[in-house]
């Protein structure tokens, strides 16, 4: 009882603000200030006090049809002072993603979720209080230094030396579209996706792959196969693509094997070919007109969902949602080009 008690007495963040940071002469931020007062339950302060926070940046989920996906994660270890107050820098935190490469364009809100650990003891964090709040400004600010090397170049509170001028010149820039090949292998792929430069992107095999000769599709997996791990996430669709592989031991009745069906298993281990999670497939299905051979049919992702299930997209309506494992879909591969 007294440990439920304590649970219940957690604290709760009362208030937060953003604050921009300044801009460098050298490089364009990557990062913005957040503070944040953290009190009980019964509104005392937390003070002298070291906790672990876990700062996530994602668009909310819309209905049944638009899952929540987390475009960047971090987490910190910090200290509160004498007031309650932590003070941190967002995108300077530990994190396997990539703050500088997170995606603002779209029309769904971003939101900033803020989860902490107040015992910040074990090993294993244990996130008890949660919080979100839309982000409106600050970071739109920051991406925007951004738009591409000129005005990078151009913008008073920047210099580019010589050296840093050359390299932006002479760097591979990749536009919506273009035939392009893979670091590893011959086959090329189409362009779906840039970042801000141009120097990084996901491209797609120019044919959906071909499923077991007397199928008409590829399905998900089935229920002899256990599937946990996979994300939603921009970036996650290697990642998701390991975990089926995995999971479905070789079977080539399932998704997994669409990626080494034309190239081969060495591809695949490289990470040359892998299916895109949801979130890589929406941007595919919003760039269609700049890929051939795309049919107005279902595709699925590398996403799965609760059960048996895992995210599809009907590229005929632009309908998405969770559909059953024995479904028979199509399968886009897709890659990354450039300086990931």
């Amino acid at each position: 009882m007294k440990a439920k008690k304590q649970f219940k007495r957690l604290i709760g963040i009362i208030c937060f603000m953003i604050l921009p940071i300044t801009l460098i002469s050298d490089t364009p931020p990557h990062a913005f200030s957040y503070q944040a007062i953290i009190r009980n339950t019964e509104g005392e302060l937390i003070c002298n006090q070291p906790i672990r926070m876990r700062i996530s940046i994602y668009l909310p989920q819309l209905g049944a049809l638009l899952p929540e996906v987390v475009l960047y994660s971090e987490t910190h270890n910090v200290q509160t002072n004498e007031n309650g107050l932590v003070t941190l820098m967002i995108g300077k935190g530990e994190s396997t993603g990539n703050f500088a490469e997170i995606i603002w364009t779209g029309t769904r809100e971003r939101f900033l979720k803020t989860e902490i650990d107040i015992n910040n003891l074990s090993r294993v964090p244990n996130y008890t209080i949660q919080t979100s709040t839309q982000l409106l400004s600050v970071p739109y600010a920051l991406v925007a230094a951004y738009a591409d090397s000129t005005n990078y170049a151009e913008n008073s509170k920047h210099s580019l030396t010589a050296d840093i001028a050359t390299a932006l010149s002479e760097e591979k820039i990749y536009t919506l579209g273009e035939r392009a090949y893979p670091t590893m292998g011959n086959t090329p792929a189409i362009v779906f996706w840039t970042n801000q430069r141009g120097n990084k992107a996901l491209a797609c095999y120019e044919f959906d792959s071909s499923p077991m000769t007397g199928r008409t599709g590829w399905k998900w997996m089935n229920d002899n196969y256990t599937v946990y791990g996979t994300r939603t996430a921009f970036g996650s669709g290697l990642e998701n693509t390991t975990i089926l592989a995995e999971a479905s031991q070789g079977d080539e009745r399932f998704v997994p094997a669409a990626c080494f069906n034309f190239f081969g298993l060495t591809d695949f281990a490289d990470g040359v070919w892998y299916i895109p999670s949801f979130y890589e497939l929406e941007i595919l299905y919003t760039q269609r007109a700049h890929i051939p051979n795309l049919k107005d049919e279902w595709y699925w992702s590398s996403s799965g969902g609760a059960g048996t299930v895992a995210w599809a997209y009907d590229f005929a309506t632009g309908n998405r949602t969770l559909r059953g494992w024995d479904n028979s879909f199509n399968v886009r591969i897709i890659t990354k080009l450039g300086d990931w």
